[in-house]
């Protein structure tokens, strides 16, 4: 990538990202507006958007701001494709849905990306993120090139507040309006990253200011839904949002310490595991509710604490599975849903 700076892998961001992608399937899961619901959706989004900040990679020019977004769009961008031709050619098969009707509503879910329907504009679901990543990441590289680093802050908080205005009234196309808070996000966890908050040696104050200011908002009911731009006292549900994720991380650096054992190395590569294929997960997540209903094991009637372990369990085992399927697929921008999270720079 040029002249861009090399970073890396930092094996508690796999820890951290294994237990966000499970807080997304459980929080995708539970009642909705239930307590537990509220107070996953209070962080886990941001903080993928933050720990992308710790591994994104520095460009030196516009040119390799070019390349690297590039790279982006085959590693974010095509997998959304694969995984709405995939849903074409199951809702085909298990529904007769004719072949251009599916494919029209899913170019619409493609170009609004909305996480959940609205204004006549089908959802696009969990995917959403991928997209908003991919244009999060090209706005922030070309924003930290043009401006220094002291002015960018305060133009991503400009942004927000512009494109906050703009989203009540019209979500736009490719969820661009939301693009500018995920930005900044990244500029957050880039923040961070020099503290290392995933660190035994952070603060304790730190992380326990971060941890009363996080509960006590969650509490009162003040936290970000990105997908869905709700954003109560806005400046005040950003902010709780990166306490969360800045105890979510200290938490998750502990796991770096466990001891030596066959136990705990055995949970630390199964946690690895889950933490380098989140991109994968997340594809597979975006089918579950197909997959589980044809599989007969769908029952909405079946008590929260099971229908959790089982979507976890069957999302983990169909994604490990599409992993040793893929591997031996030629097409690189198709291997690539494997390999993406392996890539050192990627942020997800």
């Amino acid at each position: 990538m040029g002249n861009s700076v090399k970073i890396g892998r930092l094996e508690w961001i796999d820890y951290t990202k294994a237990f966000a992608i499970i807080f997304v399937i459980v929080g995708h899961t539970v009642s909705f507006g239930s307590e537990v619901r509220n107070l996953i959706f209070s962080f886990h989004m941001p903080l993928f958007y933050i720990l992308t900040g710790y591994t994104i990679q520095k460009c030196n020019s516009l040119r390799d701001v070019a390349k690297v977004t590039y790279k982006d769009f085959r590693r974010l961008y095509l997998p959304v494709f694969y995984s709405m031709v995939v849903l074409v050619i199951l809702e085909r098969i298990a529904h007769h849905i004719p072949l251009s009707t599916s494919i029209r509503e899913e170019l619409q879910r493609i170009v609004w990306c909305a996480a959940v329907s609205h204004n006549g504009h089908p959802a696009l679901g969990s995917l959403w993120f991928l997209i908003v990543l991919f244009w999060a990441k090209l706005f922030y590289r070309t924003i930290m090139r043009l401006f220094s680093e002291e002015h960018s802050g305060i133009i991503f908080l400009f942004c927000i507040l512009l494109t906050y205005f703009v989203s009540k009234k019209v979500w736009l196309p490719q969820s661009l309006d939301i693009v500018p808070l995920a930005a900044f996000y990244i500029y957050v966890g880039k923040f961070l990253s020099r503290s290392d908050v995933s660190k035994a040696r952070t603060s304790p104050y730190l992380i326990l200011a971060s941890f009363v200011f996080w509960i006590a908002t969650w509490m009162n009911g003040i936290y970000v839904e990105i997908g869905t731009r709700s954003f109560p006292y806005l400046i005040i549900s950003i902010f709780a949002a990166i306490a969360g994720s800045i105890c979510v991380i200290s938490l998750c650096g502990t796991l770096s310490y466990l001891p030596h054992n066959r136990i705990c190395e055995g949970i630390k590569r199964v946690v690895r595991w889950i933490g380098t294929n989140t991109l994968l997960i997340l594809c597979v997540h975006n089918l579950d509710g197909f997959i589980l209903e044809h599989l007969g094991i769908y029952n909405p009637e079946r008590k929260m604490i099971l229908s959790v372990v089982v979507r976890i369990a069957v999302v983990l085992f169909v994604s490990w599975a599409a992993s040793i399927l893929l591997k031996h697929v030629r097409f690189d921008s198709v291997r690539a849903i494997v390999y993406n999270s392996c890539d050192k720079g990627s942020g997800k």
